[in-house]
């Protein structure tokens, strides 16, 4: 085979290796639910969490697409796109109810915190008592107040939110992170 003739068949596997890679790239913001509904057990994370093996049956991870909970508008005439609103989704896992809605920090896509990716807000259940007010699952800075928009930042704000029961009571584990900027300390004020 000459040289010549290879050249368009690299081209074209390149080319065919990158469009996994653009839509891998493209891809939007997953909120990950861990369930285990025999204890019942769940966790939330925006990454799968690598310690949550499912062994029991039952016990399964569901991947939630948070950008298909925000509604968008058509492309107007320039090829902008806004956000109208949101809509929910449910999931039971045993007892536990988790209601997730989808969030976002300004309607205009290219607007100021526009082009910043949609988040999850939870509503966390057991059966119909609330266990929680609802909680943004994510990072928030702290010193940006569009944050607490949704969800007080950093207080209900959290990166992981785990939820088990102990002594018959529900008990939500939430681990924190956030940005937070602080001037430096003068001399005269320790």
């Amino acid at each position: 085979m000459s040289e010549l003739n290879l050249v368009p068949r690299l081209l074209l596997l390149l080319f065919l290796l990158f469009i996994p890679l653009c839509a891998i790239a493209q891809e939007g913001p997953i909120l990950h639910l861990h369930c285990d509904p025999s204890q019942p057990r769940i966790a939330l994370a925006m990454t799968r969490l690598p310690d949550w093996t499912p062994s029991r049956p039952g016990a399964h991870v569901e991947r939630i697409e948070v950008a298909k909970l925000v509604i968008y508008s058509p492309e107007d005439e320039r090829g902008d796109t806004y956000r109208l609103g949101s809509t929910s989704t449910t999931r039971t896992c045993g007892n536990l109810v988790v209601r997730v809605t989808g969030a976002f920090f300004n309607s205009k896509t290219q607007g100021e915190m526009g082009a910043a990716d949609d988040y999850p807000i939870v509503e966390l259940f057991d059966g119909d008592k609330p266990l929680a007010t609802p909680l943004a699952v994510g990072e928030c800075d702290a010193s940006n107040g569009i944050y607490s928009l949704s969800a007080e930042c950093p207080r209900n704000w959290a990166s992981q939110i785990t939820v088990f029961f102990s002594s018959g009571s529900a008990v939500l584990h939430l681990r924190h992170e956030y940005d937070e900027f602080r001037s430096e300390l003068s001399a005269s004020n320790p």
